[in-house]
């Protein structure tokens, strides 16, 4: 039982880790496009 929980515990926090990653990429996309300074 306990050993679920976790497991279902981890899913759910890569799940969130997984969402952060793809707005901090674009995040930075958009800064990226706005100044095109940081690209050289």
């Amino acid at each position: 039982m306990k050993n679920q929980l976790v497991m279902r515990f981890f899913a759910f926090n890569k799940h969130l880790i997984y969402l952060l990653v793809i707005k901090f990429i674009s995040s930075t996309n958009n800064m990226m496009t706005k100044m095109p300074i940081f690209y050289s």
